[in-house]
């Protein structure tokens, strides 16, 4: 069993995120903390094949099927992985830091709808799931990891009308991929 992923991002300015920025800067007053904001899409398609086969069926979901991708407004990379991968957190201390927090629906109707038309308008019978995320690049100044990480919760879940703003807990959900020192 293999997990294809399609990384997916705009070729133009993507209006979500730069809104996303500009609020956290301005309204939500993270003008000091917070440097960049930008966000990409990912699709997860678990196949029940070789990884060798995932890579080439991949490939043809970009190029032939083109649900995930459309390659006059987006750029994309295709991977395949065996195992899940691991949170990173590198190096402690003051100074900036780059997070990717992927985001999610609970129940994405997205993510159902691929799946649906990959198994029945393109016979894919070998496609057992299809998830889909945005995953967040976050670039922030703390003194520490473990304040860059407080940060991080703070900016991502919306828990009043003044406090977070990426994702709303009662219907999507998060997790913290990786967090390097630069």
């Amino acid at each position: 069993m293999s997990t294809i992923r399609i990384r997916v991002k705009l070729k133009t300015y993507d209006l979500v995120s730069g809104t996303a920025l500009s609020t956290l800067k301005e309204d939500l007053e993270w003008k000091e903390v917070v440097e960049d904001l930008s966000r990409e899409e990912i699709w997860e398609i678990r196949v029940n094949k070789s990884k060798e086969e995932a890579k080439k069926l991949g490939e043809e979901f970009t190029k032939r099927v083109k649900i995930f991708v459309n390659p006059n407004k987006h750029l994309w990379e295709v991977k395949v992985f065996e195992k899940e991968e691991k949170e990173i957190i590198e190096e402690d201390g003051k100074g900036t830091y780059l997070s990717e927090i992927l985001t999610w629906w609970i129940n994405d109707a997205k993510e159902k709808s691929a799946l649906k038309s990959l198994r029945n308008t393109w016979g894919y019978k070998g496609v057992l799931d299809v998830k889909r995320y945005d995953l967040w690049k976050l670039k922030l100044k703390a003194e520490s990891s473990s304040k860059a990480l407080a940060y991080i919760k703070d900016i991502i879940v919306t828990e009043k009308q003044d406090k977070g703003l990426l994702i709303n807990p009662h219907s999507q959900c998060f997790k913290i991929i990786s967090l390097i020192k630069l």
